[in-house]
């Protein structure tokens, strides 16, 4: 969905690995979100040479061709071309991964405004109400109970008032329409309700790699590499996954 709405034509998407509950995005860049999205089961995007956005997830590298085939053959005149390098700066061992569950609550008011809004005769006006939380989907506001609909002399007005709604994720596009043809319409009281959806505190899962290079963090030096603020990490299982595959990954230094 993101690469369609970033224009993208050409993908090749391995399948994920991991379910994730609740996503939305609103007015978030399409490319920090997909990587977000692929680092919360610790895949990889990229755009390839051929200029094909690509999903690797994290078992391509035992099973893609590009990884177990040779791409490249440096013969031994070239080796001078490589360089080795070993730093320990990229070498943990104990990972904190931070995880937030999400869950979809009952009935709850999402927005009202702060003031009436008047509409012109003949004039249809578009205002953007920004809830308070994301919600898949709103109750159609009631007349009398969501909102009113007056004119400046107290008269009703609904009957030639009409309303239309787009819904994103955590804003709603709302159009107001006044036929009337000489009597302004003033919308008093107006609020959305819906289901939004909420998140539980966040909680951590430790990873401690007892063999590291470093030590055994439980009896010497911890040195920690911290996995949080990606809000499509929300379950125990994706935190479970990371956790234990980065730990192996970096308990070591490698060469690069």
């Amino acid at each position: 969905v993101l690469a369609t709405e970033g224009g993208v034509a050409v993908t090749d998407f391995d399948p994920g690995l991991c379910n994730i509950p609740y996503c939305w995005c609103d007015d978030e860049n399409s490319w920090t979100e997909m990587c977000k999205v692929a680092h919360s089961e610790v895949g990889t995007i990229f755009f390839d040479r051929n200029g094909t956005l690509t999903f690797e997830n994290v078992e391509a590298w035992a099973i893609d061709a590009r990884h177990t085939a040779p791409q490249h053959t440096f013969t031994v005149s070239r080796f001078k071309d490589l360089t080795f390098d070993f730093d320990w700066r990229d070498s943990y061992n104990d990972v904190i991964v931070e995880y937030q569950p999400r869950i979809q609550m009952g009935k709850a008011e999402l927005y009202k405004i702060e003031r009436a809004i008047r509409v012109l005769p003949g004039e249809t006006r578009t205002f953007i109400a920004r809830l308070r939380y994301p919600s898949p989907s709103i109750n159609v506001p009631t007349p009398g109970t969501d909102f009113r609909v007056f004119d400046v002399l107290g008269n009703d007005l609904l009957a030639t008032t009409t309303f239309g709604y787009t819904l994103y994720a955590q804003r709603v596009n709302v159009s107001v329409a006044n036929t009337d043809t000489y009597r302004i319409a003033i919308l008093y009281d107006y609020k959305i309700t819906g289901r939004p959806i909420l998140g539980y505190p966040a909680l951590q899962e430790k990873y401690q790699a007892t063999d590291a290079e470093l030590g055994n963090p439980v009896t010497g030096l911890a040195k920690t590499l911290r996995i949080s603020n990606n809000e499509y990490i929300q379950t125990h299982e994706q935190a479970q996954l990371i956790g234990e595959l980065l730990r192996d990954r970096v308990k070591k230094t490698r060469p690069t």
